[in-house]
C-alpha cells in the first residue's frame, strides 16, 4: 500500500516538472511580447569602431645602482660619426675564377708488403707520379686511395677518379 501511495506521488512530481518544461517552451516559441527597437543612431554607433583613449607618461632615468648603493653611469647613445674619413668604406670583392685541373689520370696503386702505406700512381699532365695519403705536389694531395678509385684534393676542391 504504502508503495502504491509513494509511485503515485512520483507521477504527480514528474507530471508537474514536464508540465513547467511545456510551459516555458510554449511561451518562448509562442510569445507575442514586443520587442524594444532601437533608435537608428545606437545601430549607426555599433558599426563604428571603438575609440581607444591612450594614458602617456613618462619615466624619471634611474641612476642609481639598487644592488651595490652606488651611483651607475650613464648610459651614452649611439650617433654616428660626421667625418667622412671615419666613415666604414665598402669594398669590392672580386671574383676569383678557378684555376682548370691538369689532367689527372688514376692508374691503380701500389702497397709495399714491409709497410701498410699505399702510393697512388698518377698520370698528372703526363708524367708518371706515385703519391702517398697526405703528400702535396703541385698543390695536389691525395685524400684516400681505394683499389678502384682515389680521392684528390686541389685547395678547398675535392674530386674522384676512378681507374
Amino acid at each position: 500500500m504504502k508503495k502504491k501511495q509513494v509511485n503515485t506521488v512520483l507521477v504527480i512530481a514528474i507530471a508537474l516538472i514536464w508540465g513547467v518544461v511545456g510551459y516555458r517552451l510554449y511561451h518562448y516559441f509562442f510569445s507575442y511580447e514586443p520587442q524594444l527597437i532601437r533608435p537608428l543612431e545606437t545601430i549607426e554607433n555599433l558599426n563604428r569602431p571603438p575609440v581607444i583613449s591612450k594614458d602617456t607618461f613618462s619615466l624619471v632615468t634611474i641612476t642609481r645602482d639598487p644592488f651595490l648603493d652606488g651611483y651607475g653611469r650613464p648610459q651614452r647613445s649611439f650617433r654616428p660619426s660626421p667625418d667622412p674619413s671615419r666613415a666604414i668604406k665598402k669594398t669590392l670583392v672580386k671574383k676569383k675564377v678557378p684555376t682548370p685541373w691538369p689532367k689527372i689520370t688514376y692508374l691503380g696503386y701500389l702497397q709495399s708488403n714491409a709497410t701498410d702505406t699505399k702510393k697512388a700512381i698518377l698520370r698528372i699532365n703526363d708524367t708518371l707520379f706515385r703519391l702517398p695519403v697526405g703528400k702535396v705536389h703541385q698543390s695536389i694531395s691525395v685524400k684516400a686511395i681505394e683499389k678502384n678509385r682515389v680521392v684528390i684534393l686541389r685547395g678547398r676542391e675535392e674530386k674522384v677518379f676512378i681507374k
